[in-house]
């Protein structure tokens, strides 16, 4: 799931929400009073990439190294 960021019109808070893509507008209502007058606010990503830059052409990137086991923090996703 996703994590969203609103602006509250009616008392200004700004705050994020982890939730589905499937709530609509008006489904989500402010933590401090409880409006429904809400905006979503763009918000950054973050990336990470490989120090070697795409070769040539190629779309394929060097695979990262593994330090066993598997799944997220087992050597997989690069997260330590």
């Amino acid at each position: 799931m996703p994590i969203y960021e609103y602006a509250c019109q009616g008392c200004g808070k700004r705050f994020s929400l982890l939730q589905s893509i499937h709530v609509g507008p008006g489904e989500t209502s402010c933590p401090e009073c409880n409006s429904l007058n809400l905006n979503k606010v763009p918000s950054s990503f973050s990336s990470t990439s490989t120090s070697e830059p795409w070769s040539g052409g190629s779309q394929e990137m060097a695979a990262a190294p593994s330090s066993g086991g598997s799944g997220c923090c087992g050597g997989g996703c690069g997260c330590m």
